[in-house]
């Protein structure tokens, strides 16, 4: 499964490039993400990792 996950105002991405891979330290979820401070969808947590 993926999930993706955007948190905040609007932010300036690059859709083709797409979502970045992250893992929150906090739970172990696996996420994609995009946006400056993306948060674990599982447990809110703001202590990911960019992984990939």
């Amino acid at each position: 499964m993926i999930i993706i996950c955007s948190v905040g105002g609007s932010f300036d991405v690059d859709m083709a490039e797409g979502p970045e891979g992250y893992v929150c330290t906090e739970c172990g979820t696996q996420f994609k993400g995009i946006g400056k401070d993306p948060k674990c969808p599982k447990c809110s947590s703001d202590k990911v990792v960019k992984i990939g």
